[in-house]
């Protein structure tokens, strides 16, 4: 920002990315989000920074190819690149992709990626096959109505999440079209609407995929913002402070929320220590849905899950381990996840009430749903049969922060905590 516009758009571009409610919110994930963030951000600034030369380009290209390694999408991390390259040498028109600096930054961010590709090739085998249909979305249908209304979303997901970020973004953009600087604000529309036709065309839409667009857009923010401060200035210093000052306090406070929530215990954590405060004489069944809940296991549980074909890989390893040190640690517990069909769920539970009913004097089926309307047939019969004796919720219901955000970011002060919800039931063993 301040090699664009002056330290002032730095250092406002460097607090909204900062007290980014997004940002914040992925940083807590051991994961590639806020790694890849850094990386594009990385590359963006020395783009600007260092004058078009050999050793620059080479740096650029290998965190290019480093932010591949991290994620798919920080290929991206190109888009900022060129649109920056494409901005310096403007002048020289077509002869600029016959640039030897950007053929050298291109080879090496592409060998960097190679090798990537190659020592984790089974992700990728198994990425382009069947089972990545989740993910890669290049073969189904598409329509041109519901690409222009792949926007539409990605705008929707700025309104709610980032609304004061994405308004400042817009108002740097016409800014720079108001002042003719249409090359600028050209660089900065191929970054975006390239990044969103890819994620139409080859991925999915999720709203944190906002997050790689982060960069760019407090960038706009930050000159968006100098823009106010420059026409409050002329009624005075203090009226350019004060319009400072009430627009970072928005971020700041949602910010001071988030982190608040996110130092609660989420409500499956919750769950989990209530389960193993009263797991005596007691057996718990974890519904399909109970992931988030994670209990571990005894070696009778897991011994007799087994015979039914049941046991995840972790759950093998941790098998082999009791029964090689005869550890009887652990809660008595079958997890009924490992099982597609209703049928083999109840023959599992079954077995084991006919084989240590007599042993518990409780049984506890646990759901845990960020909406209602996924849990299975067996769920509902076993709730409808049962007795609800805890409940553990975030408050407001249905929020999934991370895939998908339909309400405003205010809902986080009408949050109690953050998770899914979960419900604790008392079985009859006669119901099973």
């Amino acid at each position: 920002g301040s090699i664009l516009a002056g330290e002032r758009v730095g250092l406002l571009a460097g607090a909204f990315l900062a007290l980014s409610f997004n940002h914040v919110l992925l940083s807590h994930f051991s994961k590639h989000w806020v790694i890849v963030i850094f990386l594009m951000t990385l590359v963006l600034y020395l783009a600007l920074l260092w004058p078009v030369g050999r050793r620059g380009d080479a740096v650029i290209g290998f965190l290019c190819g480093l932010s591949f390694g991290a994620s798919l999408l920080g290929f991206f991390s190109w888009l900022y690149y060129l649109g920056v390259f494409i901005f310096k040498n403007r002048s020289e028109g077509s002869r600029m992709l016959l640039n030897k600096q950007l053929r050298l930054s291109l080879a090496i961010g592409a060998a960097v990626s190679l090798f990537f590709v190659i020592a984790h090739w089974h992700y990728f085998l198994w990425l382009f096959k069947k089972a990545g249909g989740a993910y890669i979305t290049a073969g189904e249908p598409k329509s041109l109505g519901e690409y222009l209304s792949s926007f539409g979303y990605m705008i929707s997901v700025f309104v709610h999440q980032e609304p004061l970020l994405f308004a400042l973004a817009v108002a740097g953009m016409l800014t720079l079209a108001f002042r003719q600087q249409y090359v600028a604000l050209g660089g900065v529309c191929m970054v975006v609407v390239s990044y969103i036709s890819y994620l139409y065309w080859f991925v999915h839409f999720e709203s944190r995929y906002i997050s790689f667009l982060l960069p760019l857009t407090a960038l706009m923010a930050g000159y968006g913002l100098e823009q106010v401060v420059a026409y409050c200035r002329s009624y005075g210093k203090w009226m350019a402070w004060s319009a400072v000052a009430l627009v970072l306090c928005v971020p700041v406070v949602v910010v001071a929320r988030l982190d608040y929530l996110l130092m609660q215990p989420d409500t499956r954590l919750e769950a989990k220590r209530w389960l193993e405060e009263h797991e005596k004489d007691a057996l718990v069944v974890l519904s399909s849905g109970t992931s988030g809940v994670h209990l571990v296991s005894n070696r009778i549980a897991l011994t007799l899950q087994k015979q039914y074909g049941g046991l995840s890989l972790r759950e093998e390893l941790r098998l082999e381990k009791l029964q090689s040190e005869q550890d009887s640690s652990g809660v008595f517990s079958v997890n009924v996840r490992g099982w597609r069909e209703d049928k083999q769920k109840r023959g599992v539970l079954k077995a084991f009430i006919e084989k240590y009913g007599h042993e518990v004097k409780h049984v506890y089926y646990v759901v845990n749903y960020w909406t209602s309307n996924t849990l299975s047939d067996l769920d509902r019969a076993m709730i409808q049969n049962g007795m609800l004796i805890k409940k553990f919720d975030n408050g407001v219901g249905y929020v999934h922060l991370i895939h998908d955000f339909p309400d405003p970011v205010t809902i986080l002060f009408r949050m109690r905590s953050l998770g899914t919800t979960v419900e604790i039931y008392e079985l009859s063993t006669v119901l099973i």
